[in-house]
């Protein structure tokens, strides 16, 4: 639930005025989940990757976000002349409960219907507080919790110059000052040195302690030009730097992962804590109870949430400039657009838990990427995630329009843009440490391949709107739309399918592959790899008897796709793909009946809304696509290394599309309708 009350009281004197603003925001988000706690459970169902799941849902149970938000605005205007200087105050008290224990209750895996039956999981993930929260407990949960308080207060001063008839300049400066009010828990056992002495700078930062206190500057200017002062022709612009929030949930990782409130257990195939079973599975059996689950509970443990010392919100530096014309044709309005932004400080990850330096490089073929040490500096601790500033980071976007202004009931536009934007990281997730973990790359998460391709690079996009509402008989109106959005395809990229991360050992966690693949561009420089037995109860690596028809397979797919084909024999990067692009018709029609008294127009108006029209007419028209596993997809199989050597193998089955339609939810490629009925009056 979220409530909102606000008061405002405005003023006016001679040659001034006085505007003042209270708001108070409530926000409670509790996942409040159906009947009893109890784990969740998922079981191999064997055909093409389905699996039957069943108990709670890992994500819910332990998931609450309370708020508070009070903002206090006051804008005094002082007007002398042709200035109107404002001066002003914006600020923001934050109050903020959050706990968030994924997979808790904990998550059990079989391989099975019957392992399940004989209770022998091969996985088992359980998040647990070292004071578990639970939701008939309320405050005994606090230890667990990321309960913090923050203030942003926000100062400006700004000159509105009418110069005269026809030109108008702005500018002014603002400073933003976010204060934590709350500590972080101290962990006095974690050691800054142990990461000091292998390499790392952690920039004044150790583990529960926050930010300190930074000024942030924005000085701005801007400026409205009639040309010929017959609001004909309009040129506008301006530059300037511009300071963001910040999710709190990023600092929130302070409080909720610092070593102390949380940890994790994790174990495969017997691979952890418990011992194997011999059997190929964990050595634990099932456990229904949530107040009884097998874990190997010390502390310090877990993850820890790092934060430079002079760690700054989000700053960019933004120019635009726009024109508005009058064309001589049927009273169209044409528009051009653009902007550019730079970044001055975006949010920067490293995992300082893991050696700094490759200890190796790939062998046998073109890809030579390094190769890390998958151990732990301190394997007290699993990640440990500083957050600080980088600089890297800009967008360009670009729009035309035209517009027809609504003359006899009819009105309409057309507009193009364009978007390129490149980035260090996107900042799309909420845990820090899943922001390096899902980090593409070449040369080691901790070392970014420069700026590459943002998921935000929307390309191209055409959106047009047309318009027509009759009116009749006196009482009746008839109204027809067609809104139109086509746009090119989202980004994705090429990745290496190496679910047990050993092609470059880049995350010591070994969970999340994110290795960009090499496009081979001739046959010798990709090996394709089998397993046999070795004949000593194991299995080897040795180079596939059907490499050609493998390659054969690779070579067409890498032709067929545009983006690989022009890529060959360099890296994949980051979104360098894209899916196809998206053409999406919707069609409104709105019957009114209205009658006019002297106290104003009675409408009572029945609609139809018919979304993605043209897959109505034609079920390959209107399509969608996405890439299941959030715009990464694995398109070569790393099986592994020939032995005593660095040198890998791969194997390929060609995937064909990597993209498949979307056939359900309201982001559909199927057609949906909707009836409304209105009253106004």
């Amino acid at each position: 639930t979220t409530n909102n009350g606000s008061i405002e009281l405005k003023s006016n004197f001679s040659n001034s005025s006085n505007s003042l603003l209270l708001g108070i925001t409530t926000v409670r988000d509790d996942r409040e989940v159906t009947g009893q706690p109890f784990p969740s459970i998922s079981i191999d169902d064997g055909a093409n990757g389905a699996s039957i799941v069943l108990g709670g849902e890992p994500f819910s149970h332990s998931n609450v976000v309370n708020q508070d938000v009070i903002t206090l605005t006051n804008n005094f205007n002082l007007y002398r002349g042709r200035h109107t200087l404002t001066f002003g105050t914006h600020n923001e008290y934050f109050s903020i409960f959050n706990v968030f224990l994924p997979f808790h209750p904990p998550q059990y895996t079989f391989s099975s219907t019957d392992k399940f039956l004989q209770s022998i999981p091969e996985a088992y993930l359980f998040l647990y507080g070292h004071e578990q929260f639970d939701e008939q407990q309320g405050d005994d949960a606090i230890s667990v919790a990321a309960d913090f308080n923050t203030l942003q207060l926000g100062f400006y001063v700004q000159d509105e110059f009418q110069v005269n008839d026809n030109l108008k300049l702005t500018g002014g400066i603002r400073v933003d000052i976010p204060i934590f009010l709350t500590d972080g828990p101290g962990n006095t056992q974690f050691d800054p040195g142990i990461f000091e002495n292998a390499g790392y700078d952690l920039q004044g930062a150790t583990a529960g302690k926050v930010p300190s206190t930074q000024l942030h500057w924005s000085p701005r200017f801007g400026f409205n030009w009639d040309v010929n002062g017959d609001k004909n022709t309009q040129i506008r612009g301006g530059l300037g730097i511009f300071t963001s929030r910040i999710p709190y949930v990023w600092p929130g990782g302070i409080y909720l992962r610092n070593g102390l409130t949380s940890g994790f257990t994790a174990t495969f195939n017997g691979d952890g804590f418990a011992p194997p079973s011999g059997d190929g599975s964990l050595g634990i059996p099932f456990e229904p109870d949530l107040t009884n689950q097998p874990s190997n509970k010390v502390s310090p443990q877990g993850d820890i949430d790092l934060f430079a010392d002079d760690f700054k919100f989000p700053q960019i530096f933004k120019m635009s400039l726009g024109v508005d014309h009058k064309l001589p044709w049927w009273g169209l309005i044409g528009t051009l657009d653009a902007q550019y932004t730079s970044k001055l400080n975006d949010i920067n990850y490293t995992m300082v838990n893991k050696p700094l330096n490759p200890v190796g490089n790939l062998t046998g073929t073109p890809d030579t990427r390094p190769i890390f040490d998958g151990s732990l500096l301190d394997p007290t601790y699993n990640y440990i995630t500083l957050a600080d500033n980088t600089n890297k980071g800009n967008t360009f976007s670009f729009t035309a329009q035209v517009q027809k202004p609504l003359q006899n009931g009819f009105t309409g536009s057309l507009a193009y843009s364009y978007t390129h934007a490149e980035s260090l990281f996107d900042g799309t997730i909420f845990i820090n440490a899943n922001q390096w973990n899902e980090y593409h790359s070449v040369t080691g998460r901790n070392s970014p391949a420069g700026l590459q391709r943002s998921q935000f690079a929307t390309g191209s996009r055409i959106v047009a709107f047309v318009s027509k509402r009759w009116e009749y008989a006196e009482n009746f109106a008839t109204s027809f739309s067609l809104f139109y959005n086509g746009q090119s395809g989202l980004p994705f990229s090429y990745l290496y399918n190496d679910n047990d991360g050993m092609l470059n050992n880049d995350d010591p966690n070994l969970d999340e592959p994110r290795n960009l693949i090499y496009i081979p561009a001739t046959e010798n420089d990709i090996i394709f790899g089998e397993l046999v037995d070795d004949g000593m109860g194991g299995q080897m690596v040795v180079e596939a008897a059907n490499a050609a028809q493998q390659w054969q397979a690779l070579d067409a797919f890498i032709e067929g796709d545009d983006y690989l084909s022009e890529n060959r024999g360099q890296y994949a990067q980051r979104n360098g793909g894209r899916m196809p692009f998206e053409s999406i018709l919707d069609l409104r029609i709105g019957q009114e009946f209205f009658i006019n008294t002297a106290g104003g127009r009675h409408s009572l108006e029945v609609s139809l809304d018919v979304f993605n029209f043209t897959n109505l007419l034609n079920k390959d028209w209107g399509r969608r696509y996405q890439i299941s596993d959030s715009q990464n997809f694995q398109l070569i199989n790393f099986v592994g290394f020939l032995p005593n050597s660095n040198t890998p193998t791969f194997s390929f089955s060609d995937p064909g599309d990597p993209w498949s339609v979307i056939q359900s939810g309201v982001y559909s490629a199927r057609w949906s309708a909707r009836l409304g009925l209105r009253y106004t009056f």
